[in-house]
């Protein structure tokens, strides 16, 4: 007698699972459950500067038309290549100007290190993005924003994002245009041991 109810509960339960395993594997579920789970302020703040970065880079790389390389070698080898971009000068219809939008310097130094420091300019000559490598290693970078007025950058920096070597970030916020307040926010991405 009690055979068939044991047999019954057992599918009931085998069912059930089934039920929750097609669930659980679909992927917006995974996604959901992945999400909910790590999202912290480390990794949306992280994420967030990537992303600005990589529009920085991206907007960089569309406006270069002209570049100038130079080199110099004492104790070591320094090269340095700058990017220019053209503007049309208001007054005139065929004169061209040259704004500098990225300066590379990649130093090789006799003692076997080798470092290299990318600058990225916004059109009015401020500097937009910083970043430091140490053996084709990012360990460094540093991001600018300033209020745009007609789709160029002007004033003071609105807000600073530096990111550096061991997953650490640090932000600035300024309260007004003219640098006002300061705020500061550290970030931290905690590692689990092994």
């Amino acid at each position: 007698m009690r055979l068939p109810f044991l047999f019954s509960s057992l599918f009931v339960l085998s069912s059930l699972g089934q039920a929750a395993a097609q669930t659980i594997s679909s992927p917006s579920v995974l996604t959901a459950i992945s999400s909910t789970e790590d999202v912290t302020p480390y990794t949306t703040e992280r994420d967030s500067l990537w992303r600005r970065a990589a529009r920085v880079h991206a907007a960089t790389q569309a406006r270069i038309r002209v570049f100038r390389q130079s080199s110099f070698a004492v104790r070591g080898t320094r090269r340095k290549v700058e990017s220019y971009a053209t503007l049309k000068v208001a007054n005139t219809s065929n004169a061209m100007r040259y704004v500098r939008v990225k300066r590379e310097i990649r130093k090789h130094k006799t003692t076997g290190a080798e470092l290299e420091k990318r600058f990225y300019y916004g059109l009015t000559g401020r500097l937009l993005l910083a970043e430091y490598y140490e053996r084709q290693q990012l360990v460094r970078l540093e991001l600018h924003e300033y209020p745009l007025r007609e789709g160029r950058e002007y004033g003071t920096v609105l807000r600073e994002a530096q990111w550096l070597r061991g997953d650490y970030l640090h932000l600035t916020t300024h309260e007004q245009e003219n640098r006002g307040k300061l705020k500061h926010y550290y970030y931290t991405q905690e590692r689990m041991p092994g």
